[in-house]
């Protein structure tokens, strides 16, 4: 997987987004609706589902004996942390999928200093006389966009305009297409 960060970014569940029932290949309609959303919008793929692995080489196998195409592959960028694993044991808190690409969005997009610590100096905002003042941050929808296509609903409130709830029966439609291209491309009704 490549560690380049691109401006539109598509956090990508499996089940219920192009693997569904009755589960023994990825389904063809629902990938080709996935790289239909990647051609409009030049978007990279970071995998948030459970499907995802440390071990690049492995989860390519994994993706590729199920039906995922090499040209989609290719457009994986990254994978998000799994959340349980930050959490003190005997904890109750709930880890849910919106906070593992809350974590990955202010890493990678929103504070991409902490990801790539020589971008710093290009983040850096200055006094007159040259001494630091503070870090710039970028604006959500401004310097990048993002999509969680998931069909799970564990999501943040204020991942709400960016989420495209697919049914997990049926996949990716092309109804749910239109809105992530809409999301990607910053389209507003």
């Amino acid at each position: 997987m490549k560690h380049d960060f691109p401006s539109k970014i598509i956090f990508l569940d499996t089940d219920g987004v192009f693997n569904i029932p009755p589960y023994l290949k990825f389904d063809k309609r629902c990938l080709e609706n996935l790289q239909t959303i990647i051609d409009k919008t030049g978007a990279k793929i970071v995998v948030s589902s459970s499907w995802r692995d440390e071990d690049s080489e492995r989860m390519k196998v994994n993706y590729i004996e199920h039906g995922f195409t090499e040209k989609l592959w290719d457009e994986i960028i990254d994978i998000t942390c799994r959340g349980y694993s930050n959490v003190i044991k005997g904890s109750k808190l709930p880890i849910v999928r919106g906070n593992e690409i809350k974590a990955w969005v202010d890493t990678h997009l929103k504070y991409p200093w902490h990801a790539t610590p020589s971008l710093g100096k290009h983040y850096q905002l200055l006094n007159e006389d040259g001494s630091f003042k503070i870090m710039n941050s970028n604006k959500l929808g401004i310097d990048y966009q993002y999509v969680i296509l998931d069909d799970d609903t564990d999501m943040l409130y204020e991942q709400k305009d960016n989420f495209v709830n697919t049914d997990g029966m049926v996949g990716l439609t092309s109804k749910d297409v239109e809105k992530a291209i809409q999301i990607l491309n910053n389209i507003k009704d």
